[in-house]
């Protein structure tokens, strides 16, 4: 995943573990998290009880357990979509243009812009 958003033109970062997400979330900030469920620490749940991101973080779950109840889960925790693995990489737009979508409602933000200009155009919003 990290290969795929380099080449789309974002920036981003890894946390292999809960510690470390926990750090980054305390150091910097980020339009959008995707987070796996289970990290050789724990669970990542536990970032979103903890709230360690603020409101304006969309927070995208994944996982490979695709039960109902861990949807609901993340959802009632404060994530914004919920992707089962495995999932093509290309439906990540999509999801992080709904996580978008969602958040600006939340926020009343009348128009999206790109993290880079460089962005391919299926990755655009072309509309506020």
């Amino acid at each position: 995943l990290t290969v795929f958003f380099e080449k789309a033109g974002a920036d981003g970062m890894v946390a292999r573990t809960l510690a470390v997400g926990r750090q980054l979330a305390r150091d910097l900030s980020f339009d959008f998290v995707l987070m796996d469920v289970h990290l050789p620490d724990g669970v990542s749940f536990d970032l979103l009880r903890e709230k360690v991101f603020p409101q304006n973080t969309g927070v995208v779950v994944m996982t490979a357990d695709g039960g109902v109840a861990g949807a609901v889960e993340a959802m009632r925790l404060g994530a914004l979509d919920y992707l089962v693995k495995p999932f093509d990489p290309h439906e990540l737009p999509l999801v992080l243009g709904r996580a978008h979508r969602a958040r600006a409602c939340f926020f009343s933000v009348p128009r999206w812009r790109p993290l880079r200009r460089n962005w391919p155009k299926s990755f655009r919003r072309t509309s506020a």
